[in-house]
């Protein structure tokens, strides 16, 4: 993908192992990724920085919805 590079993704997700898993196939296929553990996390992210893409987990505790 030539632009990837350039594209941040932001992971939710509460369980550790898949968080982990996602975010670094997401790096070794060349996007940024930013990763947060729940919805509040995710929204403490999203006041740093705007991403391209959100890939979250909908069954989490603690999650907001935006």
């Amino acid at each position: 993908m030539s632009n990837a590079s350039k594209r941040q993704i932001l992971v939710v997700d509460d369980n550790p192992s898949v968080r982990e898993t996602i975010a670094m196939l997401l790096v070794s296929a060349g996007y940024d990724v930013a990763a947060a553990e729940d919805g509040f996390a995710a929204l403490s992210q999203l006041r740093k920085t705007l991403p391209d893409i959100i890939v979250s987990d909908l069954e989490m505790p603690r999650y907001v919805w935006v």
